[in-house]
């Protein structure tokens, strides 16, 4: 999937190894796509995330996948799309962001409701 300056590859898979070969393929396809387009992959931003049932499977803990030698970081959320998704698909995480960016916006309604008309400190129940 291409969205501006960002490629996301997805990929399903029961047995690690295979998801491990079948994404090296892809990287290698992507980068030498890359190449001949005169661009560059940021290998230090290129990040991979892997969901399981269990979340804790040994060779997905294990698991390493290169790029042109390098190896790429494993994580365990990743913002996408606005969206913070992690590998166990809690949705803890995004839960707290929208939270916290929903406290911000009250805080700043709070210190402004003296300026507000009476009308609408009515309608926020400030």
């Amino acid at each position: 999937m291409l969205y501006a300056d960002d490629t996301t590859i997805y990929l399903s898979d029961s047995n690690t190894l295979s998801l491990k070969e079948r994404l090296s393929q892809d990287l290698v396809a992507l980068s030498t796509w890359i190449a001949d387009n005169g661009l560059t992959m940021n290998t230090q931003k290129t990040q991979f995330m892997v969901l399981s049932k269990n979340g804790r499977d040994k060779e997905v803990e294990k698991l390493q996948i290169k790029v042109n030698g390098e190896v790429l970081r494993k994580c365990d959320k990743v913002k996408f799309q606005g969206v913070i998704v992690d590998r166990q698909l809690s949705w803890k995480d995004h839960v707290e962001a929208v939270r916290r960016k929903c406290l911000g916006g009250l805080a700043q309604l709070h210190k402004v409701k003296d300026a507000l008309p009476t009308r609408l400190r009515k309608l926020s129940c400030l």
